[in-house]
């Protein structure tokens, strides 16, 4: 979704790395939402809170990381090479 609508993607970006400017409100409307998906999602009474982070990660890091991927990648490829490869935000849970 965010793909489709850059300019989206590129508020989102500045406003998390830059909490100042929203004072956490975005950060706690995500929450929030993601939240509700995954207890709509879920058969479990309680809530997981290592999936709504999961899923934040999955959706979030790659938006906040590809500024950087395209900088290590051109510098790496120094534009000889195609478009940057696909990132893919993974969590596990610590022991």
């Amino acid at each position: 979704m965010l793909a489709q609508r850059p300019a989206i993607g590129a508020y989102l970006r500045r406003a998390l790395l830059d909490p100042a400017n929203t004072n956490g409100e975005l950060i706690t409307m995500l929450v929030a939402f993601a939240a509700d998906q995954v207890k709509d999602d879920s058969t479990v009474e309680n809530t997981d809170y290592t999936e709504i982070f999961a899923a934040l990660m999955r959706e979030i890091g790659p938006l906040l990381l590809a500024p950087l991927a395209n900088q290590i990648w051109t510098e790496l490829t120094h534009q000889i090479t195609g478009p940057v490869p696909t990132l893919h935000v993974q969590t596990t849970n610590s022991v």
